[in-house]
């Protein structure tokens, strides 16, 4: 059997790839749609932004109806706890939930992912193992995006609290907001 000889044009593609994937720092939703897939981007010494999204999350499956807030709340809290997650911030908003979050291990963050992904549909609309929803719940795939600590950790923060204080109505949506609302929220409550 004969083997290909490289050539040098393809190892340029190919440290080219690696290098892509070296600089990556967000995934899923949109991102690379149409494109081959890489794995997703995860630094265990920085935060990272987790963005679930669902459109069809509303009226009785809205997230914020109470008996899911708070379903949806123990969920995410207990499986965070169990797969050595530690959550800086979390923000339900209705249709989409935000989380700013530092994993222990890539078989953690993989697993929390996979199960709160898994489980909130169930929780929502009521389908079970045997009984499927029919149609797909989430909109695309969890965007992530890597935050490191510092001005960045601090304004990712202040952006998820921000969309949690407009899913309870405390202060208007950013596009009904007239002029620009700046607070740093996370001196006025971590002190």
């Amino acid at each position: 059997m004969k083997t290909k000889q490289l050539d040098f044009n393809s190892l340029a593609q190919t440290q080219k790839a690696f290098k892509d994937f070296k600089k990556r720092t967000e995934h899923g939703h949109e991102i690379r749609t149409g494109q081959r897939k890489l794995s997703r981007p995860l630094d265990l010494s920085k935060a990272l932004h987790l963005i679930l999204r669902s459109e069809i999350a509303k009226g009785g499956w809205s997230f914020l109806k109470p008996k899911n807030k708070e379903k949806i709340n123990d969920l995410i809290n207990y499986n965070a706890e169990k797969c050595n997650i530690k959550v800086y911030r979390y923000a339900n908003v209705g249709n989409h939930i935000h989380l700013l979050i530092k994993a222990q291990s890539k078989r953690g963050f993989q697993k929390f992912l996979r199960t709160i992904t898994a489980l909130i549909p169930r929780v929502v609309t009521g389908a079970k193992k045997g009984k499927p929803l029919g149609k797909k719940f989430w909109d695309g795939l969890a965007y992530s995006k890597i935050v490191t600590f510092g001005r960045h950790f601090k304004n990712t923060s202040n952006y998820v609290f921000r969309n949690a204080l407009e899913a309870f109505g405390v202060i208007p949506p950013r596009k009904e907001a007239r002029g620009h609302i700046k607070i740093d929220f996370i001196s006025l409550f971590d002190g």
